[in-house]
């Protein structure tokens, strides 16, 4: 789609310890290790260890991956950024993102983005972590799972063991477990 191939255009740095390439057929694979730091523009990941396989699209970071990024607009097609309408979500995809967790999976071809283990998000607002994270692109839903602690503007928070966003509809679901304090605003 069209931000795959905007992602292509842009030049990728990265640096490791040490590579390996190989090509079987029509089969490219790439494997880094030690100190791996790839960069793009304004988004760079880092880990102890990555894989890329072209043939199938699976794009793989783990061990103390850390992934920063200016903003998270490059996550959304054209028409899906056209139809955010809500003010707090259009800041959250405009604002500075830093996520870590043990291991970053991604398959072009699915278009799933998954993260494992001690996943944390943070954004200049808010705070969130949980044990796993699923972003579907292709049904437009983000699932968290395990462990779930979400922490807004240092005041409000929800803790449970389930959450499901509907990007597009921008609906949020929480289940399992969920306890929540938030302060209302009396303006």
């Amino acid at each position: 789609d069209d931000r795959e191939n905007h992602l292509k255009k842009n030049d990728t740095y990265l640096s490791c310890d040490q590579m390996k390439y190989s090509q079987k057929d029509d089969t490219k694979i790439v494997e880094l290790f030690g100190n791996v730091n790839i960069f793009q523009n304004d988004k760079s990941i880092t880990g102890k260890k990555a894989f890329y396989n072209e043939d199938t699209g699976e794009f793989r970071v783990e061990n103390n991956v850390e992934f920063k990024s200016t903003n998270l607009k490059w996550l959304l097609t054209s028409s899906k950024k056209a139809a955010v309408k809500g003010d707090k979500t259009k800041e959250s995809i405009e604002s500075e993102t830093r996520i870590t967790c043990k291991k970053l999976t991604f398959n072009s071809q699915t278009k799933e983005l998954i993260l494992f283990g001690d996943v944390t998000i943070v954004q200049p607002d808010k705070t969130i972590r949980c044990d796993h994270l699923k972003m579907d692109d292709a049904i437009g839903w983000i699932f968290l799972s395990g462990n779930i602690s979400i922490e807004k503007d240092a005041k409000d928070t929800l803790n449970c063991d389930f959450v499901s966003v509907d990007i597009e509809n921008e609906v949020f679901f929480a289940s399992r477990n969920v306890s929540t304090e938030f302060f209302i605003d009396k303006d």
